[in-house]
């Protein structure tokens, strides 16, 4: 199931044990040179090296669903969501970094101190992101276009205007029906004969 790589365990989707981001930071904050504290990274994150289309799908889908609707299923595009999810995204299936959803934001901030989000992001296959990264617009473009097309707003109001139109209707049936009982059908066809 494509979504099975999404779970988060000790091992990652290839068997690899998963590291800790203040284990990670710890251990590079005690390395003194550059050249230290890039075999050190090198050492201890690994990456994949390819993930199934549609999981990709299905994370982006994910991450659309969470960063353009309001909890009421309107459109409302949080940009620095997106970011977030993004990143979370990338750390959680394309490594073996342990991100932690309920500590996510502390998380990212030690990250993006440390200035370690490029450098890790920078270690996955270039393709892998390139193909992620069009994904996510893809899915994206794609609720927008489906969301503010003509034909999507036209559908969208005749889907509100249904239950008041259809009372409507059923109003005037109603109206039509006792009016119906109240005319003296002969009285009228005199009137037309004369």
């Amino acid at each position: 199931m494509a979504t099975d790589i999404l779970m988060n365990d000790d091992y990652t989707p290839w068997g690899e044990k998963k590291i800790g981001i203040d284990e990670l930071i710890k251990g590079l904050e005690s390395k003194r040179s550059q050249e230290a504290r890039d075999r050190y990274l090198t050492s201890k994150i690994k990456t994949i090296d390819y993930i199934n289309f549609e999981v990709l799908t299905v994370i982006a889908d994910s991450i659309v669903a969470n960063s353009m609707f309001d909890k009421d299923g309107n459109i409302k595009i949080d940009s620095c969501k997106k970011y977030l999810l993004y990143v979370y995204s990338i750390l959680n299936v394309f490594t073996n970094i342990d991100v932690h959803e309920d500590k996510w934001m502390q998380e990212y901030n030690k990250l993006n101190k440390s200035n370690l989000i490029e450098v890790i992001v920078g270690m996955i296959p270039e393709r892998i992101v390139n193909e992620f990264d069009s994904i996510l617009k893809m899915k994206s473009d794609d609720l927008i276009t489906n969301y503010y097309s003509i034909n999507a707003y036209i559908d969208r109001k005749l889907v509100q205007l249904y239950p008041v139109i259809n009372k409507g209707i059923d109003g005037l049936l109603s109206i039509a029906e006792q009016m119906s009982k109240e005319i003296d059908l002969n009285a009228l066809v005199e009137t037309f004969n004369k």
